[in-house]
């Protein structure tokens, strides 16, 4: 009786020092030290369980500091008990409100960065969760896919760009511009049948799409992969991607004038001089 009675007492102590330990590592996410915040976001996310995690990302939702939000966010990458990737499955996936959103992105970030099944479950869940005019769980998804570089997740990109219609214009332009950047940050950076499949798609975009912002950086990502100037016709990249090397010199006449560059066999620049032109502006 009495070892048992030592194997309790030994057991209740081991429970109050862990819920202690949780403690003290749930205050280090309050702490006015960044790097202390993100310590105790790494010891939370180790423990693995749902509490853990749940306070972890309720930091993140409360986090105003980019540095550390990005490092809490890349803690999600070393989440592999069950347990706790089914609370963030909830916490990412239950976001709503657009002030919200910056802690999805970077929790979704750390998971595309693990690269776990249940990780890229969640994230192609959240690829589903598209909206009209906010900030979208879609959009933090592309964005978090592009920026950990995920090759494996690219299709899912890929594919949102490919179905892209002329009506979607009037869709969320946030999600559009994070699968262009996603497409550009996937491609890789030599052989031009690797990167095929990212140009067509962008490719695809600047023909179906009539909005000057989406056509513009769609023609900056072409033009970033390939070293080719920003052209927005779609007819001149089709020709580059068929000509190959040189075909830049086949594909039509081009002219160019600080910086924007047009394909054609006659172009005109409209130059506004109005008073308005004076205002400071910043792209």
């Amino acid at each position: 009786m009495r070892s048992v009675a030592l194997a309790c007492l030994g057991l209740a102590l081991v429970v109050v020092c862990a819920a202690a330990q949780d403690a003290d590592n749930v205050a280090l996410l309050k702490n006015k030290d960044p790097d202390q915040r993100v310590e105790g976001a790494k010891r939370l996310i180790k423990a693995g369980d749902k509490k853990s995690v749940k306070a972890v990302f309720e930091a993140l939702v409360a986090e105003r500091d980019g540095y550390a939000g990005r490092e809490i966010g890349r803690t999600f990458s070393g989440l592999t008990e069950i347990e706790g990737l089914d609370n963030a499955h909830r916490e990412i996936l239950g976001v709503r409100k657009s002030e919200e959103m910056f802690a999805a992105y970077w929790a979704m970030a750390g998971l595309a960065e693990g690269g776990s099944p249940t990780g890229d479950s969640i994230i192609k869940e959240a690829l589903e969760k598209n909206h009209k005019k906010d900030v979208s769980l879609r959009a933090c998804a592309l964005e978090a896919i592009g920026e950990a570089k995920r090759v494996e997740l690219a299709q899912c990109v890929l594919d949102i760009l490919n179905a892209y219609k002329a009506e979607d214009d009037s869709g969320n332009v946030f999600e559009t511009l994070a699968a262009i950047t996603a497409a550009r940050k996937l491609c890789p950076t030599d052989g031009k049948d690797a990167q095929k499949p990212y140009l067509e798609a962008l490719i695809h975009i600047l023909d179906a799409s009539q909005d000057d912002r989406i056509k513009y950086f769609a023609a900056l990502g072409l033009s970033r992969v390939t070293g080719q100037p920003a052209y927005l016709s779609a007819a001149w990249w089709r020709m580059w991607l068929e000509q190959g090397a040189g075909g830049e010199q086949k594909a039509g006449k081009t002219v160019a004038f600080f910086d924007a560059v047009a394909v054609g066999t006659r172009v005109i620049f409209a130059i506004d001089v109005s008073g308005s032109m004076e205002w400071p502006a910043d792209m």
